[in-house]
């Protein structure tokens, strides 16, 4: 490394290399980098990262002793700025003369223009650079910085945004072809990648989230398929739940009309789980005509959750499912200490459900179905995605609620209520205007799953503890009560008279 990687840069480097050294300016002993990389023996170097400002005096000079000494499959990621501009030179320069690097020499463009990397594609690559966009996985304007603009009234600036560059050097170079590691792997499952050109999003700040890359077949426009990495080891089991759930699914007749992506391919690299699927050719409901209230996209989401329940539905003993819930209820007190009567209402809520006189519907769970996890295509119907948390055997109406609960948060924020519970008891709890799809809605999950309707208020409070009991992971002890998933638990159980969940709990039989 010549200059210093930052702390995550070098933990990922940490994690597939048996040596690294850092180089600063004066290189070790302090006789320079360029002197230090003169005594390094031949084809000794697997890659060579350069730094921001780290060669920007002598980059020439430094690129050059670096022809000899990379191994033949090795390669050279340049993030300085006067670098990136060399190699730009360099492999447009038909007259070079003496040592040179690979002429396999790639520009990406690469974003934000700071900080660690979230989204790269080769320069020039605008089909993928809009691929990205429109999924919502690019570039995007700094939040601050848009809520200073909106705060002032003003728009955002018409001129090109400051561009931030890195150049790759070598016969192991990668974008804009797919890396070999994914074609190996795509290979064995009989998927030939070969010509197909791909771009990265690396987009959140959690482990739990996925690095993306989106193909493109070679002289294609639009991606064919986009492939999902873990970032740790520890959640490789959420994404091959995925693989699992949708190939489940298409056994199921669910992804012949494209409501659910399929698995092209898996497997493991690094002991990091990486998926194949097909790619969807829609944008997230928040940006498209989906922010309908009652429009086409979230009435076809409904109907495809109603459809997955009719589907995958078995019947079971309410005993084994009370069971399985006490269980719940136990690890919820403990984490977020309810109030003794709230405690009291839920346990209630799981008795009602194991004494029932009739068969229990569980059903194949998608586990997150949030809005956020839609996708609309051109003629509005909408596609489910990230199924990492599915479960074969889970519980009706949990992803209905869900989705109705974040589709309630949407709208009330295009109408004023910025915060969710605010949202969720104005256009969810109370009468409004999606009174009557909700009621609608929750009457037909019932009847296609031949659920008893008396369940169906248990099932509404014990889905939001499920969630609060989630959620809590993610909060320190004096926090987890003010955590949102437990204060609508609360809500719903103090406003359960509320118009319009007061008609869904009386559906008739």
């Amino acid at each position: 490394c010549l200059g210093r990687p930052a702390p995550a840069a070098l933990q990922a480097l940490e994690s597939i290399a048996s040596e690294i050294v850092v180089l600063d300016r004066k290189g070790a002993g302090g006789g320079g980098v360029v002197a230090w990389l003169a005594a390094r023996p031949d084809a000794t170097i697997d890659l060579v990262w350069v730094g921001p400002l780290s060669i920007a005096r002598d980059a020439s000079s430094v690129l050059s002793s670096l022809a000899r000494l990379l191994a033949h499959d090795g390669v050279l990621v340049c993030e300085d700025h006067a670098g990136v501009a060399a190699l730009a030179r360099d492999a447009a320069d038909s007259r070079r003369t003496g040592p040179a690097l690979s002429g396999h020499v790639t520009i990406i463009d690469v974003a934000p223009i700071r900080g660690e990397i979230r989204s790269a594609v080769a320069a020039g690559d605008d089909a993928i650079a809009g691929s990205l966009r429109a999924r919502g996985l690019g570039a995007t304007v700094p939040t601050r910085l848009a809520r200073v603009h909106k705060m002032l009234g003003r728009t955002l600036p018409t001129r090109r945004a400051p561009t931030r560059h890195i150049g790759i050097v070598g016969d192991g170079a990668t974008l804009p072809d797919v890396p070999a590691y994914i074609a190996d792997i795509a290979a064995a499952d009989g998927v030939d990648l070969t010509g197909h050109r791909c771009g990265l999003s690396a987009t959140g700040m959690y482990n739990t989230q996925k690095v993306l890359f989106v193909v493109v077949p070679p002289d294609g426009a639009s991606p064919s398929l986009v492939v999902k990495l873990t970032r740790d080891a520890s959640v490789n089991a959420r994404l091959e739940t995925e693989l699992e759930a949708l190939r489940r699914l298409e056994a199921l007749g669910l992804a012949d009309d494209g409501a659910v992506p399929r698995v092209l391919f898996g497997g493991r690299h690094a002991g990091l789980a990486v998926v194949g699927e097909s790619a969807v050719d829609g944008v997230p409901l928040s940006l498209s005509a989906g922010a309908d209230p009652l429009g086409r996209p979230i009435v076809d989401a409904i109907d495809r959750l109603i459809e997955l329940g009719k589907r995958s539905v078995r019947m079971v003993a309410p005993s084994d499912v009370g069971t399985a819930l006490t269980s719940l209820h136990a690890r919820y007190v403990e984490l977020c200490q309810p109030p003794p009567a709230e405690a009291d209402r839920l346990h209630a809520a799981i008795v009602a459900i194991a004494a029932s006189s009739a068969p229990f519907p569980i059903v194949f769970q998608h586990g997150d179905a949030g809005t956020w996890n839609l996708l609309v295509t051109a003629d509005e119907r909408v596609v489910f995605l990230d199924w990492e948390n599915a479960e074969p055997a889970g519980m009706p109406l949990w992803d209905l609620f869900y989705l109705l609960r974040s589709h309630a948060v949407g709208v009330g924020r295009r109408n004023g209520a910025r915060r969710r519970l605010v949202a969720v008891e104005r256009f969810l709890f109370d009468r409004s205007v999606l009174s009557e799809l909700v009621v609608e809605a929750t009457t037909r999950y019932v009847s296609a799953i031949r659920l008893d309707p008396a369940l169906v208020e248990p099932l509404f409070h014990l889905c939001w503890m499920h969630q609060a009991l989630k959620e809590a992971t993610r909060f320190t002890p004096d926090r987890v009560r003010g955590a949102h998933f437990n204060r609508l638990l609360a809500a719903g159980l103090r406003h359960r008279n509320a118009a319009t969940l007061q008609r869904v709990f009386s559906i008739a039989p």
